[in-house]
């Protein structure tokens, strides 16, 4: 019942809020009159409101005479349908959930806030940027300008990177809540299939969705100012908006990978039975590589797991369960790599101030991979190194200047 609730009291709110925001007048009783009807015909007459999307209702605000008219629109249309989206997740899902978290068969406000993160934050963002556009496109004219829109709402946008880190994880956390309950996974079955909807999707399919949206704004406004006339009173900010719009896009991409390297580390940590107060996972830290290769040891050769990371080697012993320890971690400043000429086909030497030894693999191309993402590691670690060395002496002369100065 509060599922349903909700849901009828959520699609009247948000078709009477895009309807006011097109100027539209709409009586504050008119969701109460709705309400009231009552009798045999109740229901089907919800059933068929619920059935249409509110955003279907609005007509575009003007018709397309150009190319760059119909990416005007394409961009309207799109964020109807993402706003539309994000407030049908939260209205329909995650405040329902909200309210059940108390109960032990739910999720609770921990578990629901590493699904969904700050998805509600995002949803208020996009909401009132979709409204601007609705009063900016009303006018519409060849020279209309709707630039400074974009512009002004870029840094909010940084609400995504909260998100953009979380994400990576909320797939893995939902198959296992799932999993562990079977009540909220009935919940959100019955939810999958009742909640109306752009597409019919899962909700994994709504959680990617802000992930999506960023690159779609960037080749949307490329687009854009590629269509743009060079004497188009627009042309500077939407400039400044395709820009800005990129260098966003790439601030959350690589707020992605962060997380989704953080997630690998934690993954691979809870293989290791023991770390000897290794700390695995660290800021900055990338996994590269790793596979299984034979250590030459003054007894025996024995199997060995090697761990490449863009800041130095590791190796483990292998226990049973693909369970791990700790052996040596051999850092990348003083890392070195060299083919050996020896009597145990495809071996080749490692070196480090900590500790030097031969190991073979199982065949040639493994042998000459593990060679090159070791050299490349390395000159990539060298590199890094004497650009932030010129960086520093930069700076420090910098400083020098502004004293020498101030002293004059």
């Amino acid at each position: 019942e509060l599922f349903q609730h909700n849901l009828n009291i959520n699609i009247k709110k948000q078709l009477k809020a895009q309807l006011k925001a097109k100027g539209v007048a709409v009586s504050d009783d008119e969701e109460e009159d709705g309400e009231g009807e009552e009798g045999e015909g109740e229901g089907e007459g919800e059933e068929e409101e619920v059935e249409k999307d509110p955003f279907e209702k609005l007509p575009m605000p003007f018709e397309a005479s150009s190319h760059r008219e119909r990416l005007v629109l394409e961009l309207l249309s799109t964020e109807r349908t993402y706003v539309a989206n994000l407030n049908c997740l939260v209205d329909t899902l995650l405040q329902p959930l909200r309210e059940l978290a108390m109960d032990k068969s739910y999720l609770n406000y921990e578990q629901l806030e590493s699904l969904f993160a700050n998805v509600e934050d995002i949803a208020i963002i996009h909401t009132d940027f979709l409204a601007d556009l609705e009063r900016k496109f009303q006018n519409w004219s060849a020279t209309q300008v709707f630039a400074e829109i974009i512009v002004n709402t870029i840094p909010y946008l940084r609400a995504y990177q909260v998100y953009a880190a979380n994400y990576a994880q909320a797939q893995v956390r939902l198959t296992k809540y799932q999993e562990k309950s079977i009540v909220f996974a009935t919940y959100l079955q019955k939810w999958e299939l009742e909640v109306p909807k752009m597409d019919m999707m899962p909700l994994l399919s709504y959680l990617i969705l802000p992930v999506q949206r960023i690159p779609r704004y960037n080749m949307l406004l490329r687009d854009i100012v590629k269509e743009t006339e060079d004497d188009h009173p627009d042309l500077a900010k939407l400039q400044e908006a395709a820009r800005d719009m990129e260098g966003m896009a790439m601030f959350i991409n690589e707020e992605i990978k962060k997380a989704e390297s953080k997630a690998k580390l934690e993954e691979l940590q809870d293989r290791f039975y023991s770390l000897s107060e290794f700390e695995l996972v660290t800021e900055g830290r990338t996994l590269l590589k790793e596979g299984e290769l034979m250590k030459i040891c003054r007894k025996a050769h024995k199997p060995r797991m090697f761990f490449m990371f863009n800041d130095g080697l590791l190796y483990a012993e292998i226990m049973v369960g693909k369970q791990y320890i700790f052996r040596k971690f051999l850092p990348i400043s003083t890392l070195k790599v060299k083919e050996m000429e020896t009597k145990i086909e495809f071996s080749f030497a490692i070196f480090s101030s900590q500790k030097s030894f031969v190991v073979y693999a199982p065949n040639q191309g493994a042998k000459q991979l593990w060679i090159n993402v070791i050299n490349d590691t390395v000159k990539k670690a060298e590199k890094k190194e004497k650009e932030s060395q010129q960086k520093e002496r930069e700076k420090e002369e910098r400083e020098k200047e502004e004293r020498e100065k101030e002293e004059r």
